[in-house]
């Protein structure tokens, strides 16, 4: 599964002064690394946007002024070229905060956001188990960190281990032990396809989580409109 078909122009670099999107007391970030950047040698890191980048805040309230964070970009002025042939461009470069599981570090994101950032989360759905699709009323749910997801397809198959990490540019899930092994016989995770994992047990303290179960369970109790008679 691709998250998005499009290859974004990196029109961001280190150094790069871009405003801050959210409200976690940051106003202005400057752009210090770029997370796995792959280029020549001595090539400048850029990045774009859903680019996973370092940030110093520039200016900002006394708590969090001059600290080191992980940002994601969500706007460029740089414009790109979409799959379909539509460019798009915005009038700032802006970046929200994050924590190491790419949640959003603030409440609240400020201004537009490219649409396929904030649409990757969508793939990143697994099928729920039938005891828990019983006890929240839906069938699938986005993972994250700390869920416990069981393998469905593979040589893992049917293997259950809590998620170590969520890849939302990438659309893939890390599960502890799930392993290989590289040429040099060192161990990694083994990237997996969330469309591969059914969700046994969902991490509940999450309030977006539980927001987005509220907003199925009122559309499902609302009642359908009944079509006119002619």
């Amino acid at each position: 599964m691709k998250a998005i078909s499009s290859r974004v122009t990196k029109g961001i670099s280190t150094g790069t002064y871009v405003n801050c999107a959210d409200n976690s007391g940051a106003k202005i970030l400057q752009v210090i690394g770029v997370k796995r950047f792959k280029g020549i040698r001595r090539t400048q890191p850029r990045g774009g946007v859903g680019s996973w980048v370092v940030c110093r805040v520039y200016r900002g309230n006394e708590k969090v002024r001059h600290e080191v964070f992980k940002a994601v970009i969500i706007r460029q002025k740089k414009e790109w070229r979409r799959s379909d042939g539509v460019r798009i461009s915005f009038e700032d470069n802006a970046a929200v905060i994050v924590e190491d599981d790419f949640t959003p570090k603030g409440t609240l994101i400020k201004g537009p956001v490219a649409k396929p950032l904030h649409t990757r989360r969508k793939f990143l759905s697994a099928h729920l188990s039938p005891e828990l699709r019983n006890r929240l009323g839906t069938r699938s749910l986005p993972v994250r960190k700390g869920d416990e997801v069981k393998v469905m397809v593979g040589s893992f198959r049917g293997y259950k281990g809590l998620v170590d990490r969520v890849d939302i540019r990438n659309s893939k899930v890390y599960v502890d032990g799930v392993k290989i092994k590289k040429p040099d016989g060192s161990e990694i995770l083994r990237a997996l396809q969330p469309s591969n994992l059914m969700l046994t047990n969902a991490v509940m303290d999450d309030k977006r989580r539980q927001q987005a179960l509220d907003r199925k369970e009122k559309k499902s109790v609302q009642p359908k409109k009944e079509a006119k008679k002619k």
